[in-house]
């Protein structure tokens, strides 16, 4: 039998990069940059290679981080090396804009680092 599906129609679509449709409602999603690499990505212009942030959560796809997001991710750790990113987190958010004559969903990269919470183990106490 064939799965059942329910949720945004763009997660199940055959999407390269993460989109504000991955971002679970009402909350960010936190993610620890792998490295930052150059893309190609397929748009209406055609082909373009564009900056893309990828992840060591290896279930999430890579994001394309654009002006803004690179803005905040160097505001949150102290420098515009891409380098210097790489094992940083970020939180990411869902934002509506207007571009282009309309109003759509976007992906925003939170200009602070996340807050770390730390567990501790109740038996060892690590």
């Amino acid at each position: 039998m064939a799965e059942k599906l329910k949720g945004d129609f763009r997660k199940f679509m055959d999407k390269s990069f993460l989109g504000a449709w991955d971002v679970p409602d009402g909350s960010d999603l936190v993610l620890t940059i792998d490295h930052v690499s150059r893309d190609d990505v397929q748009n209406e212009k055609g082909r373009e290679k564009k900056m893309a942030l990828h992840f060591k959560e290896r279930d999430y796809k890579p994001m394309i981080c654009n002006t803004t997001n690179a803005k905040a991710i160097s505001k949150a750790h102290g420098s515009t090396k891409v380098e210097d990113w790489e094992n940083k987190r970020i939180s990411i958010y869902k934002a509506t804009i207007s571009a282009f004559g309309q109003t759509q969903e976007c992906l925003r990269v939170r200009d602070y680092p996340p807050r770390v919470t730390e567990e501790f183990c109740d038996e060892c106490g690590q």
